[in-house]
């Protein structure tokens, strides 16, 4: 399978994604939190589901050692901001900061020169604490919490692979630009999200 099928094929996937979620949600919300409510919360919105493929995307981009450090670094403060979260801590305007790190990673996918790799990874860290925080403010409150958490670091895990899978294909493919291309898109994106939180 040549590179531009496989960069179709990852594309779809994403893009089927948020209609999974839909599909586990059309029962209504769960009464309890468990693990699969917890896998499948990352799903239930654009905004959530962009910025860690937007961050899979950035680890490609930057290269090592961010490559090995982006995606270990946005789940374990995924999962500190989620365990914050449901011990009822709740940070201020998290939605839009959620909103604000899709614009921000594409901006630095956009751009011709790379951050170095610490500022990133403290951005990364930053908005994957809230990105978690938001994620266990919106779940139930009882049940499986420990489990509940496992399940959105697994599905935010597959997001972040898809970024990496997509990044590396298009940086393979006759158009590595594509990858800037992108970059662009999810600015916009963000831009799009933003203007919904005003």
């Amino acid at each position: 399978m040549n590179t531009r099928w496989k960069t179709r094929y990852l594309l779809a996937a994403l893009l089927a994604l948020p209609a999974a979620g839909v599909q586990a949600h059309l029962g209504g919300e769960p009464a309890h939190a468990d693990f699969l409510t917890g896998l499948m919360h990352p799903l239930s919105g654009l905004d959530h589901l962009l910025a860690a493929f937007a961050a899979g995307l950035l680890a490609v981009r930057l290269g090592m050692p961010a490559y090995r450090s982006i995606p270990l670094v946005f789940l374990a403060m995924l999962g500190l901001g989620a365990w914050g979260g449901f011990s009822g801590i709740q940070l201020p305007v998290a939605g839009s900061v959620i909103a604000l790190s899709v614009l921000v990673f594409g901006v630095l996918l956009a751009s011709r020169n790379p951050i170095p790799g610490t500022a990133a990874l403290a951005l990364v860290a930053t908005f994957a604490v809230f990105q978690g925080n938001t994620h266990a403010l919106a779940l139930p409150a009882e049940g499986l919490i420990a489990a509940s958490i496992a399940g959105l670091i697994a599905m935010t895990g597959m997001l972040l692979a898809i970024g990496i899978m997509t990044g590396h294909a298009l940086q393979r493919s006759a158009r590595p630009h594509l990858l800037r291309i992108g970059g662009s898109f999810l600015a916009a994106s963000g831009l799009v999200f933003l203007s919904g939180f005003q």
